[in-house]
């Protein structure tokens, strides 16, 4: 067996083991609730009707102020829809704000969600955030 050969094989080998754990992931992995806590912002997302191209979710978040004692409150509910396997994207149409794009990626087990264009400042109560990593 030449180097070249040799090369194509470990191509192919590293090929199989990567795209054989890419593949694992499936759709219905996103359903559940998720659940989201850092500091004094908390959430959960519950995703739910999860088929080939879409899923539904619900948002729920909180944010405590500790200095004033006070609670803010924020809920989302929408439809995103897969680019990926293990990504899937929402837009959010504003009626007062400018539309907000959020993404969904499954990584590790983890549900990260982050805000790829707009931003989510004034959405919700004030310090309440979707964005951030969820665990089940």
């Amino acid at each position: 067996m030449n180097n070249s050969n040799i090369r194509l094989l470990c191509t192919l080998i590293l090929f199989i083991i990567f795209s054989g754990s890419a593949s694992a992931l499936d759709f219905s992995d996103f359903e559940g609730t998720w659940f989201m806590s850092s500091d004094a912002n908390s959430g959960d997302i519950t995703i739910t009707n999860a088929t080939e191209k879409s899923f539904e979710f619900s948002f729920q978040g909180l944010y405590l102020n500790e200095i004033t004692g006070g609670a803010n409150f924020g809920d989302l509910e929408g439809t995103a829809f897969f680019t990926a396997k293990n990504k899937a994207v929402c837009v959010y149409k504003s009626e007062y704000l400018d539309d907000v794009t959020f993404e969904f990626i499954i990584d590790n087990g983890k549900l990260q969600v982050s805000v790829v264009e707009g931003t989510e400042w004034g959405l919700f109560g004030l310090g309440v955030y979707m964005s951030g990593t969820y665990s089940k």
